[in-house]
């Protein structure tokens, strides 16, 4: 499939669900501090993965080992092929399914041009825990981000969840592609 840069929705399928060694993560705990808190994680896998539901699920077990790279999303430019995935992490929030996380290109006309392929993850109670996702690192113009030489372009990443996050901000809501 040839990609296009048009306004897609994270949720949008591409067809493709390739199995990537590097993945984001993002634990959100909306109800730490007075304006919440999201520990960032990049987590490279020994063998390629992708990231479905028993994956994610085994998430919140493995933290604990992980080294915390960074207390905002745009802490950790995206700099590798991968998935990202939000978790609400020891929270009682949960994501509103099929619209838990999206983007949206900060400088131009492009809402989401890289970021679909997204599932949602539900807990043991049939609720939206966590969302997945592809980065596709594309930029504006249909190539691969980087192609054109240094490049990065940022995007506001926003959640809607139950209960609404209108009081409380995750502290920074951005995020950096960067290539190559």
């Amino acid at each position: 499939m040839t990609k296009r840069a048009t306004m897609k929705g994270t949720y949008y399928q591409s067809g493709e669900n390739p199995a990537l060694n590097y993945i984001y993560l993002y634990a959100l705990r909306p109800e730490a501090g007075t304006d919440g808190t999201v520990d960032v994680y990049l987590i490279k896998e020994a063998l390629p993965v992708v990231p479905n539901q028993n994956y994610v699920l085994g998430l919140p077990a493995r933290i604990s080992k992980l080294k915390r790279k960074a207390t905002k999303i745009r802490g950790l430019p995206w700099r590798h092929d991968s998935y990202q995935v939000y978790l609400m992490y020891n929270s009682t929030y949960r994501f509103v399914p099929g619209q838990a996380v999206t983007f949206k290109d900060q400088a131009g006309p492009m809402d989401n041009h890289s970021f679909w392929d997204g599932n949602d993850i539900f807990d043991d109670k049939g609720k939206v825990i966590a969302m997945a996702c592809l980065s596709h690192r594309l930029n504006g113009n249909n190539k691969p981000l980087g192609d054109e030489g240094d490049e990065s372009e940022s995007f506001d990443v926003r959640f809607c969840t139950f209960p609404p996050l209108r009081e409380k901000r995750l502290h920074d809501e951005t995020g950096t592609n960067t290539g190559p």
